[in-house]
């Protein structure tokens, strides 16, 4: 593998260890079923706030710059399978962004703590269910990008002075 190649590799996976930490970190510690509605909706709107427009803008970025290293090794079989493998993985996490949560998240950021809406339960368990896939495919996506490294990336230099 070239040298490029291989920084790139690894710039990749320190990033999209970054998108991976942080979904995992909201799933570790942000279960709504522990929440009351007014704590519910003070931090799911806070959350959306801070993370609605970066996040995804981060996990595209990332999506795009796997591309790079999964063309570059289009002639190593192994490694194109693994990167495309995580791309398609990386995707399928923001689709569900797109296409779950946050149209779950546009409905919260109308709520008010005064007033919950009768179903706020049933859209709180359906952002949960999207939250958690988005999740493991995240984080599935990043096991192959990291087995990628791993497996592919030699030292830059045999020896280290």
């Amino acid at each position: 593998m070239k040298p490029p190649l291989k920084i790139l590799l690894i710039l990749e996976v320190l990033w999209m260890f970054l998108v991976a930490g942080t979904m995992f970190g909201i799933w570790l510690g942000h279960d709504p079923k522990t929440f009351s509605y007014a704590s519910f909706v003070e931090m799911r709107q806070h959350a959306i706030r801070s993370m609605n427009i970066k996040l995804p803008l981060m996990a595209a970025a990332g999506i795009l710059l796997t591309l790079v290293p999964a063309f570059l090794a289009r002639k190593d079989p192994g490694l194109a399978w693994l990167l495309s493998g995580a791309v398609l993985l990386f995707a399928a996490a923001g689709a569900v962004t797109r296409f779950y949560n946050q149209p779950v998240n546009s409905i919260v950021m109308t709520w008010t703590i005064s007033s919950p809406p009768h179903n706020w339960l049933e859209l709180r368990d359906q952002w949960w269910v999207w939250r958690v896939l988005r999740t493991v495919l995240g984080i599935a996506g990043q096991g192959l990008l990291t087995t990628a490294a791993v497996f592919y990336v030699k030292p830059l230099s045999r020896s280290i002075a």
